[in-house]
């Protein structure tokens, strides 16, 4: 069972994509749940890497259609780049990863070179390190869920090893909360004002901000303007479309909601 100081392998891409604490301790306390109904005890499925991913995609404070459609492609590539974080980190022998081989006998350490042939794979709330050939293709000779429940003998091969743990000191050092994005356009110096200013100073802050990134050519779209001053401002993502609401409702007055 994972805790605060050993995460899942979902656990550990939710923290490189948001760097938010509260919601990867949140992943912890409910892995493991039960929902209780009148008649029935159920697992509550914890997430697992596909789910974290399409969770992070998808923004449902966006309404359905185009927008919402560019700002999962926008995400994705971001999932994708973080996911291959992770992998290099692995394959440097810079985080180090514990399970049971082929889900019986002792927790072991995955090495590195190991990780060399293995890829994350997620099934029912689980992630497992999956051993694969030179063209990615998954080579467990058993379903998935028998290395679940301890029915594949531990001298099988090839070895696939159920829901790693990764060491969250490790993650956390590897990738720092307080991380600093050096294209950003003067956005640590601006942070330090933001503490006690109004939500009309928040919002022609952040007009100003959008304005000088646009004319620094750095970006191909608005919408990546807005991603990254989430990033900066929030330390994730998630607050993309909040930020384009609050510049949009000073650029909509002027005319400029149609200027790329």
């Amino acid at each position: 069972m994972p805790d605060r100081d050993n995460w899942t392998a979902a656990m550990v891409l939710k923290w490189v994509l948001t760097r938010d604490l509260p919601t990867v301790h949140a992943m912890v306390e409910l892995y493991g749940a039960k929902i209780i109904s009148e008649d029935s005890l159920a697992r509550l499925v914890p997430e697992d890497l596909d789910a974290v991913m399409l969770g992070y995609c998808v923004d449902l404070t966006l309404p359905p259609g185009e927008e919402r459609a560019r700002e999962a492609v926008l995400r994705s590539q971001r999932v994708i780049e973080a996911k291959a974080e992770i992998y290099r980190a692995l394959r440097r022998g810079k985080l180090d990863t514990r399970a049971r081989r082929n889900g019986t006998g002792d927790i072991e350490k995955i090495t590195s070179e190991q990780w060399l042939s293995l890829k994350l794979q997620s099934w029912n709330g689980h992630d497992l390190a999956v051993p694969i050939d030179v063209e990615q293709n998954t080579l467990h000779p058993r379903p998935l869920a028998d290395y679940l429940t301890g029915r594949v003998p531990i001298d099988t091969r090839p070895v696939v090893w159920p829901d790693p743990h990764f060491i969250a000191k490790q993650v956390m050092d590897f990738w720092p909360s307080e991380k600093t994005n050096q294209a950003s356009v003067g956005a640590g110096e601006r942070a330090k004002t933001k503490e006690n200013e109004t939500t009309d100073a928040r919002n022609l802050r952040w007009y100003d901000e959008f304005n000088l990134r646009r004319r620094s050519k750095t970006y191909r779209t608005n919408e990546a303007i807005f991603d990254a001053m989430s990033r900066d401002e929030f330390k994730h993502n998630g607050k993309a479309a909040t930020i384009k609401k609050a510049v949009n409702s000073i650029r909509g007055p002027k005319g400029e909601t149609n200027r790329r």
